[in-house]
C-alpha cells in the first residue's frame, strides 16, 4: 500500500490486517493514519507495531488511542513517543483525564529503561497541570508509588518529601 492507499482503508477493514501486515507498515503509512484508524487498531496490532512507525503517527492522532491500546504499548514503544505525542496525550480532553491521560502516565511510569526523559517530563507536566487539584495529585502520587520499577521504594521515600504529600491524607 502507498501511504495514501493505507489512509483510505476503512476502519472496519483495518482490524482484519494481519500482524505481519502491521509489522510491514512503513513510517509513511503510519504517518497517514487518521484518528479513526488509530482508534480502530486492535491491541494485538498495537503490540506488534514497530516503534519507528508508532513514533511516526501524527501527535494529533495519539489522543485517539483507547485505554486498552495504551496498556498494550511496550516499553520501547513508549520510549519512542515523541515529545509532541506525549504532550498530545497529556493535553487530551480534560473529561478523559481519568482514563486516557492517566493511563498514559501510568504506562510511562512503568517504563523500566533509565534514563527515560519521556517519563520524567510526563510526570513533571502532569503535576504542573494538576497541582491545584488535590484528588488528581493523589493519583499522581499513587501511580508513582505503585510502579513496577525496581526503584519504586526510593521513589516513594522521595515523594514523602514532596510538598503535595500529606501523611494525614487518607487517599
Amino acid at each position: 500500500f502507498t501511504p495514501q492507499q493505507f489512509a483510505a482503508i476503512e476502519v472496519a477493514d483495518l482490524a482484519s490486517l494481519s500482524d505481519e501486515q502491521i509489522i510491514a507498515m512503513t513510517t509513511g503509512q503510519a504517518a497517514a493514519l487518521t484518528s479513526a484508524q488509530v482508534a480502530g487498531l486492535t491491541t494485538s496490532q498495537i503490540e506488534v507495531m514497530q516503534t519507528q512507525d508508532l513514533a511516526a503517527i501524527p501527535a494529533a492522532q495519539i489522543p485517539h488511542l483507547t485505554t486498552a491500546q495504551m496498556k498494550a504499548l511496550t516499553t520501547p514503544q513508549l520510549q519512542a513517543l515523541t515529545t509532541a505525542q506525549v504532550r498530545a496525550l497529556e493535553t487530551a480532553d480534560l473529561a478523559a483525564l481519568t482514563t486516557d491521560q492517566f493511563v498514559a502516565l501510568a504506562a510511562l511510569v512503568n517504563v523500566t529503561a533509565d534514563p527515560c526523559p519521556q517519563r520524567e517530563q510526563a510526570l513533571a507536566d502532569f503535576y504542573a497541570q494538576w497541582q491545584h487539584e488535590a484528588l488528581v495529585v493523589d493519583k499522581w502520587l499513587l501511580v508513582q508509588s505503585t510502579s513496577r520499577r525496581a526503584d519504586t521504594l526510593a521513589t516513594m521515600q522521595a515523594l514523602t518529601a514532596h510538598p503535595a504529600f500529606d501523611l494525614a491524607n487518607p487517599n
